[in-house]
């Protein structure tokens, strides 16, 4: 974005909001809990115990004390030796809070801005809300990121801008996915998912399988098809499920393409042990395709010079999301949750065998229905016949 752009003036300004709120939240989180004795001792371990540090903020959160007051809190991070050799009444006098203003406040007591202001805050308020904080702190967020438009901060600028850029991307990303079922309400930007290693459910990529089975068409899932109540008495009640009208979602030709490219998947890649596996009635190979996934999720410690000091076992999953034929999809999950994952080393391919396994039970599935599907269109063509005749 050129520096003469005038739109970033407004992405200056949503970086600020953004990265001012992150902030708050962190000391939120650090003071929220304490009464106001603990909050002014918390603050006083924020900085160095160096008189004028320290003095600058007391005064910032506590403008009204008085010097006693000063003394007590200085007295609490100051050897009696060093705070015999201050002159407190000079030191409040000189850290004003109104002689600066909150940037400069932060800087002389080396703590960031909005720390400053929610200690003060919380000591001058009850019936926090953290809500009501956020809005309230709305101002001192875009003072605290002056420094950001400055002319000669235009590469910190720039970087700001990408932040955004990227975000308002992967806002754009994550609504294209839950139109195909991501079953989450946000998306995190990374390069996780950048390269589609994204958190998801077996059933949002079963129902994603189905979309791209259904030459792209969106068509909600259901698990019973009817009620029957109180058969044969007065009461009696029957609910048939009325089937919803699909809504399309991507186009059949994007759909046929992906289906090839899972199709070579079985054929070529990392599922080929399931080649040839299924058969229609005349025994003739039913087209299968599919994606494999492992994942081996942990918790890793570096030290100095990258070396690895430890590491902690999440889980290990392997995943197989497929199809059989033009009716047929689904997911196989292997997992491993918690520490037990440790002695694991399973990929994918224990998922599509897993598939391979039970191919005995889903065989008869398969030519029942075709011989189904076969006698549907050989009655609907004898009907069309006897019409015509």
């Amino acid at each position: 974005m050129e520096y003469t752009d005038p739109r970033r003036k407004d992405y200056l300004g949503r970086f600020a909001d953004l990265e001012g709120k992150i902030y708050l939240n962190q000391f939120y989180s650090k003071y929220r809990k304490l009464n106001h004795q603990e909050i002014i001792e918390r603050l006083a371990s924020r900085t160095k115990p160096f008189p004028g540090r320290l003095t600058m903020a007391f005064r910032s959160v506590r403008p009204d004390a008085n010097e006693a007051a000063l003394t007590a809190f200085l007295r609490s991070r100051l050897t009696a030796e060093a705070l015999a050799e201050v002159d407190v009444a000079k030191l409040y006098r000189q850290f004003d809070p109104e002689r600066f203003n909150s940037n400069d406040r932060a800087y002389l007591a080396h703590m960031h801005p909005l720390e400053l202001w929610l200690v003060k805050y919380l000591l001058e308020n009850t019936n926090i809300n953290y809500d009501q904080i956020v809005q309230e702190s709305a101002p001192l967020r875009q003072d605290a990121y002056t420094w950001l438009t400055k002319s000669r901060k235009q590469r910190a600028q720039d970087r700001s801008i990408r932040i955004l850029l990227e975000r308002d991307a992967f806002v754009a990303i994550h609504q294209q996915w839950q139109r195909v079922g991501f079953p989450f309400s946000s998306l995190v930007p990374s390069y996780a998912t950048a390269i589609g290693a994204s958190a998801d459910r077996p059933t949002a990529l079963a129902e994603l399988m189905g979309i791209i089975l259904n030459d792209g068409m969106r068509i909600p899932f259901r698990q019973i098809n009817s009620l029957h109540f109180a058969q044969g008495t007065p009461y009696e009640t029957k609910f048939e499920f009325t089937p919803a009208v699909g809504t399309r979602v991507l186009s059949p030709e994007v759909s046929a393409t992906v289906r090839n490219a899972l199709a070579g998947v079985v054929e070529n890649g990392t599922a080929r042990r399931l080649k040839g596996v299924f058969v229609d009635a005349s025994g003739a190979p039913i087209q299968v395709g599919g994606k494999t996934g492992t994942g081996d999720h942990r918790i890793k410690s570096y030290g100095a010079g990258g070396r690895l000091i430890g590491s902690e076992a999440i889980n290990r999953n392997a995943i197989f999301t497929f199809y059989i034929g033009d009716r047929f999809f689904g997911v196989i999950l292997a997992h491993v949750g918690g520490s037990q994952s440790t002695g694991f080393e399973f990929t994918s391919g224990l998922a599509t065998q897993l598939l391979k396994i039970i191919h005995p039970v889903l065989q008869p599935t398969l030519t029942e229905n075709e011989m189904k599907a076969n006698k549907s269109s050989n009655d609907k063509q004898d009907r069309n016949t006897f019409a015509k005749d």
